[in-house]
């Protein structure tokens, strides 16, 4: 997690995740490595201190908050509702992402 723009003096906290699947038309490759923003002391965006390195998860991202971001860049509501989901993934089973689409 870091801390990138600044929002009338507000610290967007930031984080970069690397995308292994997609769902809908998400306009990402797999493979790409996306920034994400969260918290910034008066949005509702997710407090991003909280995911660790090398988690999966799926998340609901949007286009911007206060403006829209540019193509690689997304944000991530949290503080208002639950806007992801941390997938827990048993090492010796392949794939596990194909079973969470079809549900």
């Amino acid at each position: 997690m870091d801390y990138s723009y600044s929002y009338d003096e507000l610290y967007g906290q930031t984080g970069y995740f690397i995308v292994i699947d997609t769902l809908d038309n998400f306009k990402t490759s797999i493979g790409d490595t996306i920034v994400v923003t969260g918290q910034d002391g008066l949005n509702c965006g997710e407090v991003l201190n909280g995911f660790k390195r090398g988690e999966t998860m799926f998340p609901a991202l949007s286009g911007g908050y206060y403006e829209l971001f540019e193509k690689d860049t997304f944000y991530m509501e949290g503080a208002c509702g639950k806007y992801f989901l941390k997938i827990k993934t048993d090492k010796t089973v392949d794939c596990p992402f194909q079973k969470l689409r079809i549900k």
